[in-house]
């Protein structure tokens, strides 16, 4: 588990932390707002799956990424397509990753 200077728990698993990561990258790069970005993230949390999880926290960062490739297809930033293909190399390479080795994608 990632953990702050207090040792509380931020992150409990590497994706987690990436996604966050790939999220201000896209706002430092003028992708879009940190403040036009909790908005839309607000939105989605009112509306997730009150069955899913959302509130002990085991399924914030699912309904983070839902909201960020939503955000990113409504922006123009990416397309709903590319972003399947993306994820489905991804489920590949964990797939074909020997337990205990880093997930690679293949940029072939």
């Amino acid at each position: 588990m990632f953990q702050n200077e207090d040792t509380e728990p931020v992150f409990s698993e590497p994706w987690q932390a990436e996604l966050f990561a790939i999220t201000q990258v896209l706002v430092s790069k003028g992708c879009f707002t940190w403040s036009d970005w909790t908005d839309h993230f607000t939105d989605a949390v009112k509306t997730a799956d009150k069955s899913d999880k959302l509130f002990d926290g085991s399924a914030y960062y699912n309904v983070w990424l839902s909201a960020l490739e939503g955000f990113l297809v409504s922006r123009c930033l990416a397309d709903i397509k590319s972003l399947g293909e993306l994820k489905d190399r991804w489920v590949k390479a964990y797939i074909s990753t020997p337990h205990g080795e880093p997930v690679k994608l293949d940029n072939s």
